[in-house]
């Protein structure tokens, strides 16, 4: 039994999950659909995809898997847009990282038994200082050693959050079961406050008289630490994420304000003491984080929140959701 799997947005996530399944190319057919039509070519010719379609309508027809992997201020009207395409019994996943709001949207565009899951990645660690973006920074290997962060709406049937899984497994990730809001709290800080982070900076050095002269010698620390501009999690509409995890977004700039003020008001006293016990703890954290997220050891104890079925995708389907979707037709 081959099943279509629908990739909507071939960037490095979406491009690197059509890679990461090309060894299962028998069982399934992955058909792709990017707004640019140079993006889809490229990943047609990169082996990513088994088709390419133009028209989103066209792509998820006949769908048994439809993954998002587009922006977060896309996420809404495509889910409108293809609603009335998806075919019951289909499986919807969400890569994006707000998954509060992202999890309200598909509760009131997802008709009745269509199911929906969010499955946020962190990637391999072998690539977690590669500059690159888009598609021409797609891996097969892209989430080994790293996880698949997975939730799923409440009253949603658990075999979205199993089919999920599944996919994590297949493409060398650990599956992660979350409760939406704890996870929107954490990507806050890890993912959204980074961002922000980089925004204010360029907003502050850029806009004052001295960057005429300042943007000169402005190197490589400063590139890196705007660098996470360039993975924004919009399109276009800027501060969507931020909006949509507003409580959060504040509580993380708050939390980061305090912390700047405690550097500062070091500097301002000349308070050697502090201030190197302050750039020590985080030069130490840092190191610890660095060494823990290369070396992929982490607690395990979340698996056995949602235990996965151990069986192939392929297997799974046959025996799974699609085959009582098959058998409420008969």
């Amino acid at each position: 039994m081959t099943i279509q799997m629908t990739i909507i947005g071939l960037g490095q996530i979406g491009a690197s999950i059509g890679l990461g399944l090309s060894e299962q190319k028998e069982k399934i057919l992955r058909v792709g659909h990017d707004i640019k039509s140079d993006v889809m070519r490229k990943a047609d010719k990169m082996g990513a995809v088994d088709k390419t379609a133009y028209n989103l309508h066209d792509a998820v027809d006949n769908a048994d898997i439809v993954i998002l992997a587009i922006p977060v201020d896309q996420v809404k009207d495509t889910l409108e847009l293809i609603a009335s395409d998806l075919r019951e019994g289909s499986v919807i996943l969400d890569a994006s990282a707000n998954m509060i709001s992202i999890g309200k949207w598909a509760k009131e565009y997802v008709p009745p038994e269509r199911y929906f899951a969010t499955i946020s990645p962190t990637i391999n660690p072998q690539y977690i200082e590669d500059f690159q973006t888009g598609i021409d920074a797609a891996h097969a290997d892209l989430f080994k050693k790293g996880f698949f962060v997975i939730t799923s709406p409440a009253g949603m049937p658990s075999d979205a959050i199993r089919l999920a899984t599944e996919l994590a497994d297949l493409l060398g990730a650990t599956p992660l079961y979350a409760d939406p809001l704890e996870y929107d709290g954490l990507s806050a800080a890890t993912n959204l406050l980074p961002q922000l982070m980089a925004a204010a900076l360029v907003n502050a050095t850029t806009d004052q008289p001295g960057w005429r002269e300042g943007r000169k010698i402005a190197g490589k620390v400063y590139c890196r630490v705007t660098e996470p501009l360039l993975y924004l999690d919009e399109e276009k509409d800027f501060g969507t994420a931020a909006r949509l995890n507003q409580e959060n977004a504040v509580r993380v700039i708050n939390d980061l304000i305090f912390a700047l003020k405690d550097i500062r008001d070091a500097i301002s006293e000349e308070d050697s003491t502090s201030l190197e016990g302050l750039m020590r703890n985080a030069v130490t954290a840092r190191d610890d984080w660095m060494q823990q997220r290369f070396s992929a050891d982490w607690d395990r104890e979340h698996r056995a929140d949602v235990p996965s079925s151990g069986e192939s995708l392929a297997r799974f389907f046959t025996g799974g959701l699609f085959k009582k979707r098959d058998d409420k037709k008969k």
